[in-house]
């Protein structure tokens, strides 16, 4: 049934079951959504254009640290966890985790981490306004480091975004304890 709208009526909208192998589950059992790159940077674009990208790119960091808490709640806190986001990143199609390594950038009481992602589809994106736009994957990662390393997460950014040139999104974590201020902040302005 194709969607119709007269003048004053609403659309009619067709309901459509999807075939059982449509529908994606995890081992949990629990419901994976998957969308197309590109309706998930229109997404954000919208989110960007409804409440500006300052608070955009804040709910998508926000929304990216709730995943990494979610995830690594189901993921052994070893090493050996890294592996399987990545491999959970290269089954959705998020991209590939080149590496994660600590850096040498580091003050009394914090500890840097850089965290190297090939393929970014948050930066498969011809034209964007608003880069760097992988806000998700930063909360994601940042937070993911954190709870690996039981460490506050102070703050992460995304030095190099792919949507901007180069051939990998690069994040910097910055790690400490709670009432830590972070050198990142300071260097940066974040």
């Amino acid at each position: 049934m194709a969607a119709t709208k007269g003048k004053g009526q609403s659309a009619t909208i067709p309901i459509v079951d999807l075939p059982p192998r449509w529908i994606v589950r995890n081992h949990h059992g629990e419901r994976i959504l998957t969308f197309r790159a590109d309706a998930l940077n229109q997404m954000r674009n919208d989110l960007i254009t409804l409440t500006g990208e300052k608070v955009a790119r804040q709910i998508l960091y926000r929304i990216g640290m709730s995943m990494a808490k979610s995830a690594n709640r189901r993921i052994n806190n070893d090493e050996g966890s890294w592996k399987v986001l990545d491999e959970l990143f290269q089954e959705r199609g998020w991209g590939h985790i080149l590496s994660h390594e600590e850096t040498i950038i580091q003050g009394p009481k914090t500890n840097s981490y850089k965290i190297v992602v090939e393929d970014s589809a948050f930066a498969d994106v011809s034209n964007t306004q608003h880069p760097p736009v992988c806000d998700l994957l930063r909360g994601l990662l940042g937070n993911w480091m954190a709870l690996e390393k039981n460490r506050a997460l102070l703050a992460t950014l995304e030095s190099s975004c792919k949507a901007m040139g180069p051939r990998h999104c690069i994040f910097l974590v910055e790690l400490g304890t709670i009432n830590t201020i972070s050198n990142f902040a300071t260097a940066f302005g974040t």
